[in-house]
């Protein structure tokens, strides 16, 4: 039976968090060789799912092959980690590699046992300060969430090929531009992914939440949105929201960016 993850003396559940604690390996676990010449900084982008019937399994990595699958069985639980620990960053460190991931878990009546969790898992050096990783890889969980929420495009069997395009995209444009962007090199014809031109956004605009507000995942979008009242200006909301005026903004972008029918601008109508 594998190691615990964590010692026998239980720690609070925010210390769960952006743990990193060494798994002894067995001797005939080892990770298998890469096939392709990459960076040392990012070996891997590892996309796993739970089955309702197989349980945790990785779908598919870029490159194949680095992560094998005697070691994915054996971090199973940590690839895929239980729904208290969805929704936060989660890193283990393990057979050389360290494992950074944002799990997801989506609660709707449309999947089988009305659930569908999934993680988009960045591989590195198991000594590789990963700081500068974090955001990015909370980033792409945000993304791949809207995506399952908006079009159920990862859950679709029909999208797998796009989803591992998109993965092999991500690591691209990582590795060998040094950037991160939506959608990235070689993807194209996602309806979810940004706008390349989107309008400029104007402090004196007025903004409404659609109906759709309700399907966002994000409880700070959530709370932001609801605040789109039809006569409230970005200045106004972000005084009544208690957020900065940089971040509303940022937010009122992003969802347009996206084309997703949450917000919608309409002029200000100025009473005398």
């Amino acid at each position: 039976m594998p190691p615990p993850l964590l010692p026998s003396t239980a720690l609070p559940f925010a210390a769960l968090l952006l743990l990193s604690p060494p798994l002894p390996a067995p001797p005939r676990i080892q990770p298998a060789a890469h096939s392709l010449p990459l960076p040392a900084w990012l070996r891997c982008i590892l996309y796993c799912e739970f089955d309702p019937h197989r349980g945790p399994r990785p779908v598919f990595q870029a490159p194949e092959n680095l992560v094998s699958a005697d070691t994915c069985d054996y971090l199973s639980d940590h690839l895929i980690a239980s729904s208290e620990l969805c929704g936060h960053l989660i890193s283990v460190t393990a057979f050389g590699l360290r494992f950074v991931g944002h799990p997801e878990h989506i609660r709707d009546e449309h999947y089988e046992r009305n659930q569908f969790m999934f993680n988009v898992c960045f591989v590195f050096d198991a000594t590789t300060d990963v700081s500068a990783y974090q955001p990015i890889v909370k980033q792409v969980a945000s993304d791949f969430r809207l995506m399952e929420t908006q079009h159920r495009f990862l859950s679709s069997q029909s999208n797998h090929e796009q989803t591992q395009a998109i993965i092999q995209g991500i690591i691209h444009d990582i590795n060998t531009l040094g950037q991160f962007s939506m959608p990235p090199t070689g993807v194209s014809d996602i309806p979810y992914f940004p706008k390349n031109n989107p309008e400029p956004i104007r402090l004196q605009q007025v903004w409404v939440a659609s109906k759709d507000s309700i399907k966002l995942a994000d409880p700070l979008l959530l709370k932001l949105v609801s605040f789109f009242d039809g006569v409230s200006d970005i200045m106004t909301i972000s005084i009544k929201s208690e957020m900065e005026l940089e971040f509303v903004l940022a937010k009122v972008s992003w969802l347009l960016q996206r084309e997703m029918e949450v917000v919608r601008m309409i002029d200000k109508i100025r009473l005398k």
